[in-house]
């Protein structure tokens, strides 16, 4: 029953409703185009007319079976056709009205000067009643009764015979000649079948049977809205009927089902009572020891079981310490230098920031050197890329040798350029570890033939010290900073040689 209601009764219900409003809409479109003015707009309406004519049709044959006004929807497109032939002859005979309604302008400003001629009678003002014509036939186009049209019709009859009687007939004058062929064409314009009077008389039938046609199509329209509502109002009782018989259903099911909920829930109660004793509380065990080695104990989780949950602590603790080793694994290759295998930038600003702070907490100097490999672009473009790399690998290699002390540290600084961390080095060690490593690559014998100062590769060596004997704050950059300008002033000295910086806070 309430696959009905929802696959049938409601979306039923629900097509009614929008029906319904269609119809309204299809109300608010006649109107529409019963007031068009042009041929544009008589067929942007006709066309979201037949739009929704389409869809009354297709929604009309998803409710046939409940005899949804198909006849009335048949009579509605026979009567629009007719109202769209109505509304073509209204705006074919405005435009003609329109064009009429021009010459007239046109003809009124040619009048001739009827005062000129010579009239039967002194009692008739010529150019007077060429006014009062054009101005009651300017009336016609706000004129809305056919009888008023009709009075304006014999005014201007009576005005054209007065004006034809009084100044043209009998005289062969040249005023006269013009004068009647003025008064010929404008008697034609206004008065003849299809002139302007007559034209605006079509007019007004047509409007008028148009309006009527209107008012039909409103009214067959509003019977075929009203079907709908009466239509959608019983398929809504009958869903309202349908749902207070499935809701009926639907309570004696709950009773069954609540019984049945009691039972369940009371086997569900001891089986909880078993796993409880038997399965949780290990289980409870097993994820607080899962938490405790997530939280960084190195403990292994312990269960006493032989069954399925001692299996899972047993793969769980051999999968954490594998983790443990991938991770220890990937914090070492993370801190060295994928190319020379010394440490890296990371590792070095990690090393120089531990040195400073416990240099500071002992007292105690800390020598920081910058070496930079002479003229290595030249080696690297000469030599090309791969020989580079080979260099590089060498230089990093003989750094590290002379370095015996597990404290002194390495790092690739960036590009050809490497830094040496000395803790615990005054300045008189640091100059002596600089010079023992420009000698050692010196005397490595590394060809370099595109040396602007000697045939085989050399270093420079920037050095920066600190005894850190006073309370001002020292940073990293600090020191970076001072070598780095040693450096410098190594290369403007002729390279292959160490500066030490003359920084005021780095000398003692």
């Amino acid at each position: 029953m309430l696959t009905n209601i929802q696959q049938v009764s409601v979306p039923t219900a629900i097509q009614a409703g929008k029906t319904y409003s269609q119809v309204n809409t299809l109300i608010f479109l006649t109107e529409r185009l019963i007031n068009v003015e042009s041929s544009a707009a008589k067929r942007i309406t006709n066309e979201q007319i037949q739009s929704l004519i389409s869809t009354l049709k297709s929604d009309s044959l998803k409710l046939s079976q409940q005899n949804y006004g198909n006849t009335q929807l048949k009579a509605i497109v026979v009567e629009l056709q007719e109202l769209d032939e109505l509304i073509n002859q209204r705006l074919e005979n405005k435009r003609s009205f329109d064009d009429k309604l021009q010459l007239l302008y046109s003809l009124f400003n040619n009048v001739p000067d009827l005062n000129d001629i010579e009239s039967h009678t002194s009692l008739v003002d010529g150019q007077l009643l060429i006014t009062n014509i054009f101005a009651n036939s300017a009336q016609l186009t706000f004129l809305n009764r056919l009888h008023l049209v009709r009075q304006i019709e014999r005014t201007l009859q009576k005005d054209l015979e007065s004006l034809l009687s009084n100044y043209v007939e009998g005289s062969n004058t040249k005023a006269s000649k013009e004068a009647l062929i003025f008064l010929s064409k404008l008697q034609t314009l206004l008065l003849a079948p299809d002139g302007l009077v007559n034209t605006r008389i079509k007019q007004l039938r047509i409007e008028g049977r148009a309006i009527g046609r209107g008012n039909f199509m409103r009214n067959l329209i509003m019977d075929y809205a009203n079907q709908a509502e009466y239509s959608s109002f019983n398929i809504n009782n009958k869903v309202l009927d349908e749902t207070k018989s499935a809701t009926e259903a639907i309570s004696t099911q709950l009773t069954i089902v609540v019984v049945a909920f009691i039972l369940s829930l009371s086997l569900f109660v001891l089986l909880a009572v078993y796993l409880r004793n038997k399965v949780v509380g290990r289980l409870i065990n097993l994820n607080k020891g899962v938490n405790r080695r997530l939280n960084g104990s190195l403990d292994d989780v312990i269960d006493k079981g032989s069954d399925e949950i001692s299996d899972i602590a047993d793969t769980f603790n051999i999968f954490a310490n594998t983790v443990e080793l991938q991770k220890q694994t990937l914090e070492e290759l993370s801190s060295l230098d994928g190319l020379t295998g010394i440490a890296n930038r990371r590792a070095f600003d990690d090393r120089l920031s531990n040195g400073i702070a416990s240099s500071q907490r002992s007292k105690s100097p800390l020598s920081l050197l910058i070496i930079d490999v002479d003229y290595f672009k030249p080696y690297n473009d000469n030599y090309g890329h791969a020989k580079g790399d080979d260099c590089l690998k060498k230089v990093a290699r003989i750094i590290a040798q002379e370095l015996p002390r597990e404290t002194d540290f390495i790092a690739r600084y960036g590009g050809e350029e490497f830094a040496c961390i000395l803790p615990v080095t005054d300045e008189a060690g640091a100059k002596v570890t600089a010079q023992r490593l420009i000698t050692s690559v010196y005397n490595a014998m590394i060809p370099h033939s595109f040396s602007e100062i000697n045939d085989r590769l050399t270093i420079s060596v920037g050095i920066a010290v600190d005894y850190f004997d006073t309370n001002k704050v020292v940073t990293e950059l600090d020191l970076i900073t001072q070598a780095d300008t040693a450096l410098y002033q190594s290369k403007l000295k002729g390279r292959n040689r160490f500066t030490v910086s003359q920084g005021s806070t780095l000398k003692k």
